[in-house]
């Protein structure tokens, strides 16, 4: 999702600098996840958004009444998507590969950003940080992806364009491509992600590239699979974080092109969000970007 469409919203309130003051307000955001993180001291992303944007108002000495605050917080709901993500979207479902994004937002406001960005439908399954109470880039979180699809970390490809999630996600072990639309530096630490995309126009190429580092899920990994979706179906439980309303994960679509699923993670919870999917490069899971092009869902 965009995050630079934040800024007609401040600037709507009033606020002079929008773009210098969505950067702020960003900055802070993402240090009150570390912090709470580091801290085991969670709050969810929502009232840290809230807590980043009164700090952000205290510091440039910007004044907001009640009403002006409630609906700049609301507004990280309505980002649009980049336009090349729902076909990008639609290229991995014309293949089966299960899209997933992976988001330090609360399930509800994840779903209710992606459904307002008119991408919610075309993505499997949408995991949140408030299973574990822990924010990127702790290992919990990325450990939701590989609890979910009964998958080995280097069976899913992360997609996203936070540089600080993209090297999360390959410390994990994911196989990374980090979505830099702006030119960034990279991180000097290492691991690197295994690709720079320019855009997600890129990403069914690095998917399905022939370069040996996707392979065809184990007996085990199918076996997971097929288990966790006959325990939510005798359950009735249907897909982590979904409600019984929205169709549940079928084996079809758990089973993906060369045993790769593709999980997302956030983008800025103001930025682009990246929705790929989960797993191995036949399944993708899309990080909203954060504190990078896009934003956390």
């Amino acid at each position: 999702l965009t995050i630079e469409s934040m800024r007609a919203h401040v600037a709507a309130a009033g606020v002079p600098d929008a773009a210098a003051f969505v950067a702020d307000w960003r900055r802070k955001q993402l240090e009150y996840a570390f912090l709470t993180t580091l801290a085991q001291a969670y709050r969810d992303f929502d009232e840290l958004t809230a807590l980043a944007l009164d700090f952000t108002c205290a510091q440039r000495d910007t004044n907001l009444d009640a009403d002006a605050r409630a609906e700049l917080v609301a507004a990280w709901q309505t980002m649009p998507a980049y336009d090349d993500v729902a076909p990008a979207l639609r290229a991995l479902a014309d293949r089966d590969v299960p899209r997933a994004v992976l988001t330090n937002g609360t399930p509800s406001s994840a779903r209710a950003a992606l459904r307002a960005a008119n991408i919610l439908d075309a993505l499997t399954d949408v995991l949140s940080v408030d299973a574990v109470r822990a924010f990127k880039p702790d290992p919990r979180v990325y450990a939701l992806a590989t609890a979910r699809f009964g998958c080995t970390p280097n069976e899913i490809v992360f997609v996203s364009s936070n540089p600080w999630d993209a090297w999360g996600a390959a410390h994990f072990g994911f196989r990374v491509a980090w979505c830099n639309r702006h030119g960034h530096p990279p991180e000097a630490l290492t691991p690197r992600p295994a690709a720079q995309l320019r855009g997600l126009g890129e990403l069914a190429a690095f998917v399905w590239a022939p370069d040996g580092a996707g392979t065809t899920p184990s007996d085990d990994c199918r076996s997971a699979r097929r288990n966790a979706l006959n325990e939510d179906a005798d359950a009735g439980k249907g897909d982590i974080g979904r409600s019984t309303d929205e169709p549940a994960l079928t084996e079809r679509n758990t089973e993906t092109i060369r045993g790769e699923e593709i999980l997302a993670g956030d983008e800025e919870r103001g930025g682009d969000r990246e929705a790929a999917a989960y797993g191995k490069r036949g399944s993708t899971t899309d990080a909203t970007e954060e504190g990078g092009d896009g934003t956390d869902v």
